[in-house]
């Protein structure tokens, strides 16, 4: 295990006990800075920088030779974590505590240590990691705003305004569909240094909204719940090949929902964000593209095709058919039969 201590603050200090240790140097594009990870540790970079408002974006993109720990150690308030894992896994752990937390892909977390106690972030030994973390010094963020913070009604509202760490903060969830694109275009930014600033301060101002309404999501009963995350798009996609291999089957909404673990709602909601249609809707379409599929390449009856694509009724599978390709079923074959010949 190698073992890497951080003792300084801004981020740039931060970057450069990184570099020291990993024997190294950074490289600075006016206000960010970029640590690339030397070949005999590991591949890949570390960078980062701090803007006024008291915001501070880390990207870690990187593989390590051995395992790592990255242990902040400072004699001051550590910055508040917002903590997004797009690749790999880590393990987060509260210097105070020996129970690790490990960050999976699509996950994040939002931490706050107490008083000047640090963190540690656990980087196993060729793990593919992307990790991003938004910091948040809450002393000169608070200054900021502080007027838009004490009139916020949010379960946030309280640690943000704890700017002497008074109280151990920690939420652990699985990010939202809106922060896996906001982090994807933040890390594919590409532009000079003076736009690029702008832009990772809008980016990383933009995943605090987000991440607070992510929060104030997961604390709603199952069934209130709409914010979508990364992992039930996953989730939903990977349930297409269920309804496809089972399309005889009837599948209905609630069925579904149930299958995957997600509220009618959100089921509803992630069929619209893949593919710009209600569940079934979604489902039919594939009915009459299996329809066309068994009406060209076998000689079943309209019936038997009808109850193999999960329906019952021939005269409502006619209909339907006729509907989206303005032909009926019979119609359709007889057509392509004459065409054969």
């Amino acid at each position: 295990m190698k073992k890497i201590n951080v003792q300084s603050l801004p981020i740039k200090e931060v970057l450069k006990d990184l570099a020291e240790q990993l024997d190294t140097k950074i490289e600075a594009k006016c206000h960010e800075h970029i640590l690339n990870i030397p070949k005999i540790h590991g591949e890949g970079y570390i960078r980062g920088m701090n803007f006024k408002s008291g915001i501070g974006v880390i990207e870690y993109c990187c593989q390590f030779k051995k395992d790592t720990q990255i242990h902040f150690s400072l004699s001051e308030v550590h910055p508040l974590k917002f903590l997004i894992c797009g690749e790999g896994f880590i393990n987060h752990q509260l210097e105070t505590s020996q129970e690790k937390t490990q960050i999976l892909k699509f996950q994040n977390v939002i931490v706050s240590s107490n008083e000047t106690h640090g963190h540690v972030l656990e980087f196993k030994k060729n793990e593919n990691v992307h990790l991003n973390s938004i910091e948040v010094n809450r002393d000169v963020f608070f200054k900021k705003y502080a007027c838009e913070v004490e009139s916020w009604e949010h379960p946030l509202k309280e640690i943000f305004n704890d700017i002497d760490a008074n109280k151990v903060f920690f939420y652990h969830g699985n990010y939202s569909v809106s922060i896996a694109n906001t982090i994807q275009e933040m890390n594919m930014e590409s532009n000079s240094n003076f736009m690029r600033e702008l832009k990772l301060e809008s980016y990383a101002l933009q995943l605090l909204i987000q991440q607070a309404e992510q929060l104030e999501d997961d604390l709603k009963a199952d069934n209130d719940k709409t914010v979508l995350r990364k992992q039930e798009i996953e989730n939903i996609s990977n349930l297409i090949s269920k309804i496809e291999q089972e399309i005889h089957f009837p599948h209905t909404v609630k069925s579904l929902s149930q299958h995957v673990g997600l509220n009618e709602n959100k089921l509803q909601n992630g069929f619209k964000h893949l593919y710009n249609e209600t569940v079934n809707n979604y489902i039919q379409k594939l009915r009459m593209q299996k329809a066309v599929e068994l009406i060209l390449n076998t000689d079943l009856s309209m019936q038997e095709i009808t109850e193999k694509i999960g329906l019952s009724n021939a005269s409502y599978f006619s209909k339907v058919f006729k509907k989206e390709y303005y032909i009926t079923p019979n119609d359709f074959r007889k057509a392509n039969l004459k065409h054969k010949e």
